[in-house]
């Protein structure tokens, strides 16, 4: 298995949730069957499992129909939604901002590639998964990168002048005759690896003055690289977020690294650690944070971090650090530290 779980950040899922808010179609229902039931919907940059946007993608293409990416790109604002917002914005022609979309995306997702071979007449713009993916799922994202391609470069003319041919993989039911309509003829099959040919004139031309009308909604922040963690850093994090809504499984944290629990727990092991300890580790981590806030009462505490009751939040901090949570609270308060057993 991969040694780290395939995450992304949430702000993927902006254009997505968008369309479904406009067109009122259950979000909340949807995030919970997708296993994204933890999504806090204010914090855009939150991790969250490929897996689980994939699954989340796959069943809104089947409720909505093959074409539902290409909806989402001529019905939302896409680029002013999409993480790459800010990027494109900054950016004085569409080669830079591929450049700049490519140097980012470390930050962004831990197996999500994009590069550009450059021609004197033809340019290609090459982005692909290093992660196993539903089939469906990756259809779609290709078929929206692809228009977010063409948004990107920001068409001087028409299509037919900027994006010469497209290869997709095609759709696992429809193929990719439903889109002959709308890239002109231009896609034909092709691989996991999206290929977008463009015109070399088009993608080098600046970007016209007032022709993009593009304000981000949000500044990209310092983020750490999601390519720059093992598989114990990853479900650290995601055992953080699953938090919020109830004590996350073994089972459904190795459902997000596409492999069997028990090849999970080997994984781990080799890292010297396991599930448990790891869970046990950020109960610890968020129980401090939250006394050291004095966010409120030890039960609200207790229930946050999945314990039936704050006696076992007790006994847990005394294992912890030796002391109650009052008492640790109180800690904080006068300035002291707090340390572990």
């Amino acid at each position: 298995m991969s040694k780290k779980i395939p995450t992304i950040r949430a702000v993927v899922l902006a254009p997505l949730i968008t369309w479904m808010t406009m067109n009122l179609r259950p979000v909340n229902k949807a995030l919970q069957e997708a296993g994204l039931g933890f999504l806090s919907l204010d914090d855009p940059f939150q991790i969250i499992p490929l897996e689980s946007l994939s699954r989340l993608l796959a069943s809104a293409a089947r409720q909505e129909g093959p074409d539902l990416p290409v909806r989402l790109i001529e019905e939302a604002d896409v680029l002013n939604g999409a993480m790459i917002a800010p990027i494109v914005t900054a950016a004085k022609s569409p080669r830079q901002a591929c450049s700049a979309i490519a140097a980012s995306l470390p930050m962004l997702s831990s197996h999500e590639h994009l590069a550009v071979e450059d021609g004197p007449k033809s340019s290609v713009v090459r982005h692909f998964w290093g992660a196993s993916m539903d089939p469906l799922a990756l259809h779609c994202l290709q078929q929206f990168t692809a228009g977010m391609v063409e948004k990107i470069v920001d068409k001087p003319t028409d299509l037919s002048s900027a994006i010469q041919q497209i290869e997709m993989m095609p759709h696992p039911d429809y193929g990719l005759d439903f889109l002959k309509g709308r890239y002109h003829g231009r896609v034909v099959e092709g691989t996991r690896i999206l290929a977008v040919h463009v015109s070399s004139a088009a993608l080098q031309r600046p970007y016209r003055n007032g022709s993009r009308n593009r304000q981000a909604n949000f500044e990209i922040p310092d983020l750490d690289s999601l390519r720059d963690t093992n598989l114990s850093g990853t479900v650290r994090v995601l055992i953080r977020s699953m938090l919020e809504v109830g004590t996350p499984k073994l089972d459904d944290i190795a459902r997000t690294a596409n492999t069997s629990p028990r090849s999970f727990q080997r994984t781990l092991a080799m890292e010297g650690t396991g599930f448990r300890q790891l869970l046990d580790e950020v109960r610890r981590d968020a129980a401090l944070d939250w006394l050291e806030a004095d966010k409120g009462r030890i039960t609200q505490l207790a229930q946050q971090l999945g314990y039936t009751n704050s006696s076992a939040l007790t006994r847990a901090m005394r294992r912890w650090v030796g002391e109650t949570p009052k008492k640790t609270r109180d800690r904080f308060q006068q300035g002291g530290e707090v340390g572990s057993t």
